[in-house]
């Protein structure tokens, strides 16, 4: 269940909205679910781009890197 934030919306004379206002407890605890997120945003990427060379591979794009290779060019690279 995802708690409701209790968001005030503030009006200018025209009746367009301007500001939003949050209590400060809550925008507490919004920075922090965000500031997860964004931490965790490498890895997804890192994921997308492990998902898209797979696709590369099965599709024929691209040659497979086995593991002995992989573990010798880590080798190489120390």
């Amino acid at each position: 269940m995802t708690k409701q934030l209790n968001i005030q919306h503030i009006k200018d004379e025209q009746g367009k909205l301007t500001f939003v206002q949050i209590p400060y407890d809550e925008w507490v605890h919004f920075q922090k679910n965000v500031n997860a997120l964004i931490e965790q945003v490498p890895l997804a990427m890192s994921l997308r781009n492990a998902f898209e060379e797979v696709q590369d591979i099965i599709e024929g794009k691209k040659e497979p890197m086995y593991a002995d290779d992989f573990l010798k060019r880590l080798a190489e690279d120390d």
